[in-house]
């Protein structure tokens, strides 16, 4: 068990993950989505993560489709995943030894790395009344049993670390108002593609991320940090033309920074209208990419429209508290959010961890995964 924890949470009993923003056009879902669903469901879009979500209200449904024989098939990254008959021992003994944890503790939610078990009525058979956040990084339909308590999110596809995926599931989980502040949670994870459960973690959002405490009530903005961390992810995994990229993404009003901007180059985005320029927008990301191989920060205003690309931050050195390590872009993003109420992610070059800051502090770290991570 890890001291220090943050976790990941969302659950939905008979909710479905079917996949990211582009497998709906419109209003209608993928053909196997509607296959899925019959006449018997109801489809909506969960629009601050762009991610598609089934709900459907047929047991008889939901019973079929879990008796349905699982085959290999090949997960995000082209590995086939072969379906254990038998859960790892390490995996059955934990999930056990977290039921009888959270009871003893009077925890009434759990979250779990649903790519990390191999066969997900484990958990089925051995809850109660246990509310069960599924976390789900590839784009996959992942069966429940109460959808009036169970919630399935949908993860940016990045690879991180345990605790790294957790933390960013919880994030996200209390970001879009599944899980209460004040809810103590319990989480379980396991190393990218290991196909076990080997790490236990226990978090409390208001303990945990003061930084939503003080944005609980500011929707937009909480949506367009949950966009800029898919965005940032992203390019921390993919990089650009073989390189890593490292970026600052500001999100505030321009006219509370402009003391502390100075464009390095002339403002490359001047003059586009607000709909290319939106965070949101899809044919932006490859803009965006390119304008990240140049010096200087993205200003995003609170209405998730990118006002300049190639900025400097020019705020004064606070008593920010800055991780060993970290170099000059971490420290200009840091100094920003203790003099102003700007929000900051920042991608490192070096290492490709994505971290948020906010009022001088680390709000939130996420670390690519390394081998046995």
């Amino acid at each position: 068990m890890h001291s220090n924890p943050s976790g990941g949470v969302l659950f939905s009993k008979r909710v479905s993950v079917i996949g990211s923003f582009n497998d709906w056009d419109g209003d209608t879902l993928r053909p196997e989505a509607q296959e899925f669903l019959g006449a018997s469901g109801v489809a909506y879009l969960a629009k601050p993560f762009h991610t598609a979500v089934m709900a459907t209200e047929s047991s008889r449904h939901m019973a079929q489709w879990l008796g349905k024989k699982e085959v290999s098939r090949p997960n995000m990254h082209g590995h086939t995943r072969h379906p254990n008959p038998e859960e790892h021992p390490e995996t059955r003994e934990l999930v056990k030894s977290a039921f009888s944890l959270a009871r003893s503790l009077a925890i009434k939610t759990l979250v779990v790395q649903a790519d990390e078990i191999s066969d997900r009525r484990l958990v089925e058979t051995l809850r109660d009344d246990e509310r069960i956040i599924w976390v789900a990084r590839e784009q996959k339909q992942i069966p429940v049993s109460d959808p009036s308590k169970d919630v399935v999110l949908a993860m940016p596809d990045a690879i991180l670390n345990r605790l790294s995926q957790l933390n960013l599931a919880l994030f996200l989980a209390a970001l879009n108002r599944h899980i209460g502040l004040d809810e103590k949670v319990l989480g379980l994870s396991g190393v990218t593609g290991s196909q076990r459960l080997d790490t236990l973690v226990i978090a409390k959002p208001a303990r945990d991320y003061p930084w939503l405490q003080h944005h609980k009530s500011e929707v937009a903005v909480t949506r367009h940090l949950a966009r800029l961390l898919e965005i940032a992810l992203r390019f921390a995994r993919e990089g650009r033309e073989g390189s890593s990229i490292g970026a600052i993404f500001v999100l505030s009003d321009r006219s509370t920074l402009s003391p502390h901007l100075r464009q390095l180059i002339l403002n490359p985005l001047k003059g586009h209208r607000q709909a290319v320029r939106s965070i949101h927008n899809p044919d932006f990301l490859e803009t965006l990419r390119e304008l990240a191989a140049m010096d200087g920060a993205f200003v995003v205003n609170r209405r998730g429209l990118v006002d300049s690309a190639g900025t400097y931050l020019n705020a004064p050195v606070g008593p920010g508290r800055l991780r060993p390590g970290l170099g000059a872009r971490h420290a200009a993003a840091l100094a920003l959010t203790t003099v102003t109420d700007a929000t900051a992610v920042v991608i490192s070059a070096s290492s490709g961890t994505v971290s948020v800051y906010d009022g001088g502090e680390t709000v939130l770290e996420l670390e690519r995964a390394h081998p046995g991570s």
